[in-house]
């Protein structure tokens, strides 16, 4: 199977994923304290986690955590960020502002980090793409006007 079949099977897998968390975000409705959902979805997902993590074993683990511990901590206070304002988005404004996600996070994912921090390279797509992200999200906003 060639590389970017995979890719696509990784990337749907994580997509039908958001759909649940989305879907589980609207239908919840706005929390008095936002981050009770949050904490709900995020347990589940450890326990999840946790359950694949014995059965993969934990090999070598330790030696892992220690050396990209620092990384894991920043991770997850990504995560926090990602799913907190998920839920903040969803809940309040409802799903189709995920295009407003997905764009931003485009376009921060691969100007910030790719090419800035990472100074991983982009070709011709890679710009067009940029461009037509950073025009998705004028369009949507003309949208909620």
């Amino acid at each position: 199977m060639n590389r970017f079949l995979i890719s696509l099977s990784f990337a749907l897998f994580a997509a039908l994923g958001n759909v649940f968390f989305v879907l589980g975000s609207r239908k919840s409705g706005p929390s008095p304290n936002p981050l009770t959902f949050t904490a709900g979805a995020m347990t589940v997902s450890l326990t999840l986690f946790l359950t694949g993590w014995l059965l993969f074993g934990p090999r070598g683990s330790m030696e892992f955590i220690r050396r990209s511990g620092g990384w894991m901590a920043l991770a997850g206070i990504g995560m926090f960020m990602t799913f907190l304002g998920f839920y903040l988005l969803y809940s309040r404004f409802g799903t189709s502002y995920y295009t407003l996600f997905v764009m931003t996070s485009m376009i921060l994912t691969t100007l910030v980090l790719s090419l800035w921090i990472l100074r991983e390279g982009i070709n011709l797509y890679g710009v067009l793409s940029i461009v037509a992200a950073t025009v998705s999200i004028a369009f949507f906003g003309l949208s909620k006007r």
